[in-house]
């Protein structure tokens, strides 16, 4: 297998991941590890420059990167006219009525995510438009929101076979021969070898009641609200807070907002991505239904409605260009080789009772590095399918191990599409939340992976 650049395709994630950790700044520590791959590759030269704007042009020109863009904007479009419609206050204040404390608020924003199961883009985006007023209310940091979003999005989609996540590993297991029956019937066998998503939704109560200690900068986050009574950090606090008193002044000043106005725009998104497998049909529903709910009862002029579309979509301006970074820097290090690298140099121990857990470990570093869990998934199923059958280890166990993997990074990642969505909704920072969810995700990682290694040798 040709590996490429070797361990010097490494570098550039150590100095992301160290210019993160120190600067606390994810896009600029992205350029920086983008520059520093493609100098691996042509030196100090202008081909370095040639080749960042080929990369620009290949991500516009692509079939992924248009997509994600186009369901951002539509999104962001969605969730703003949802707010200045009032249809967000009006939920708020029906919601309140069961919700009387911090607990209650978290454990409303689980069941959320659980219901909300279709997928993950869906889910990130809309809860945290939802719920954050009222976890700030129950002062609960924003932090600690978007870490429950998170962790019931993609660990939610991927325990149920109605999902993008199901339909697409589904697609997979029958590729390499696994699968024979439909999809419900095959992905059902794989569910419960699912560990990571299974700790990680599980976590969400224990935490939200207390079982779960407060640790970490989540701790800090905590002491801040206690101290400050801001849910978000302070250099964040003075925008969000004028901005939210401004928007609830402008939404009260229209009349009583009527709870209908958001429950059929969601649910007609939710049953459309159901019946259709299709997120953008549902938002294009959405949105026509907005325009027939809010201009005829004067919520909103047409000049107003088309305004709040737009202020909505450039709202996801920033995800949409760190996505393209994102996905530039996976497609830079790839070329470096590293995947091939990582896995060439494990692929001699993956064999025997310790396949899950390695197959996991595995999958978990790359996808946290930002190596597309989607591509990972691709590459390791006909690779650890095989050696499970040779091995005599149960092959939905050894699977259930890449997908475990693959679930761990889009979730924990510092830049991937569930960080940023679940952030963006809760209005902070993808570092806000990243470096609060970071010691959780490692504790959920450490289980899952003595559990992988238990089942290992008892199936």
């Amino acid at each position: 297998m040709d590996i490429g650049y070797g361990i010097l395709s490494i570098l550039p994630l150590i100095i992301m991941l160290a210019l993160v950790i120190w600067t606390k700044r994810i896009f600029e520590s992205v350029l920086v590890a983008i520059g520093t791959a493609l100098i691996i590759q042509y030196g100090f030269s202008v081909d370095v420059i040639y080749a960042f704007e080929e990369k620009l042009y290949g991500m516009l020109a692509s079939e992924t990167y248009p997509w994600i863009l186009i369901i951002l904007i539509l999104f962001g479009a969605l969730i703003n006219l949802l707010v200045e419609s009032g249809g967000t206050l009006s939920f708020a204040k029906y919601a309140e009525r069961v919700i009387k404390s911090e607990k209650s608020s978290l454990i409303v924003t689980w069941v959320l995510g659980i219901l909300i199961f279709v997928d993950d883009y869906l889910n990130n985006l809309t809860i945290g438009a939802a719920m954050r007023g009222i976890t700030d209310k129950h002062k609960v940091p924003r932090e600690m929101t978007a870490m429950a979003i998170n962790a019931t999005g993609a660990p939610v989609c991927v325990l149920l076979p109605f999902s993008t996540w199901a339909a697409f590993i589904y697609g997979l297991l029958l590729e390499i021969g696994v699968a024979e029956g439909g999809l419900i019937t095959e992905y059902t066998k794989l569910i419960p070898f699912i560990f990571f998503a299974i700790v990680m939704v599980g976590m969400v109560p224990l935490m939200a009641l207390g079982i779960i200690p407060k640790f970490g900068p989540l701790k800090k986050a905590y002491k801040r609200v206690e101290e400050t009574g801001s849910t978000v950090p302070e250099d964040l606090n003075d925008t969000i807070g004028a901005e939210l008193a401004a928007t609830q002044e402008r939404i009260t000043e229209k009349g009583e907002p009527k709870l209908y106005e958001f429950l059929i725009p969601i649910l007609a998104v939710i049953v459309l991505v159901i019946t259709t497998e299709e997120i953008m049909y549902g938002l294009f529903l959405a949105l026509a239904l907005c325009f027939i709910l809010y201009i005829p009862t004067r919520r909103m002029k047409v000049a107003e409605f088309f305004d709040n579309f737009f202020e909505g979509a450039k709202d996801m301006l920033f995800i949409a260009t760190f996505v393209m970074m994102a996905f530039i820097f996976v497609e830079v290090v790839e070329e470096l080789g590293l995947s091939k690298y990582v896995i060439s140099t494990v692929e001699p121990y993956l064999n025997g009772a310790f396949l899950p857990v390695l197959a996991f470990i595995i999958v978990a570093i790359l996808a946290f590095f930002g190596i597309d869990f989607w591509g990972i998934m691709i590459l390791m199923f006909p690779i650890v399918a095989p050696l499970a059958e040779a091995s005599g280890v149960n092959v939905y166990l050894s699977l259930g191990g890449v997908v475990s993997g693959a679930v761990f990074g889009g979730m924990a990642c510092f830049f991937s599409e569930q960080m940023l969505m679940s952030s963006a909704s809760c209005q902070i920072r993808p570092t806000d939340q990243a470096i609060c969810l970071f010691p959780y995700a490692i504790v959920a990682c450490a289980a899952t992976a003595v559990l992988y290694l238990v089942f290992g040798f008892v199936l």
